[in-house]
């Protein structure tokens, strides 16, 4: 099966799944879209039967979730403020100018 295909129909079979499982979709977490692999895999569903092009089948699966939007945690994690590598926080983040380092600590 073609990824195009198999996207669509993974999809639909998320959303049927989320309502077996009483979760409502934006109470979704990570961990229930990986329960949901799993028992795909066990099932030996032929859902996942799809060309990957070397990929692993969880991650291609998972950024379908993701992409789709059925999957919220990511919604949350990009909207956090990011920590630069240049020593300047986001605003988000407490500055580290007054902390002191603890040499006696190993």
């Amino acid at each position: 099966m073609k990824q195009k295909n198999a996207r669509a129909l993974m999809i639909r079979e998320w959303n049927r799944w989320l309502q077996t499982h009483s979760i409502k979709p934006d109470e979704a977490t990570g961990r229930d879209a990986l329960k949901f692999f799993f028992e795909l895999q066990d099932k030996r569903s032929p859902l996942i039967d799809f060309q990957t092009r070397g990929r692993d089948k969880w991650d291609v699966v998972h950024a379908w979730l993701i992409r789709e939007r059925h999957f919220p945690d990511q919604e949350k994690i990009r909207d956090r403020p990011a920590l630069h590598l240049d020593g300047e926080a986001d605003a988000g983040f407490p500055s580290t100018q007054n902390l002191e380092r603890d040499d006696d600590a190993s």
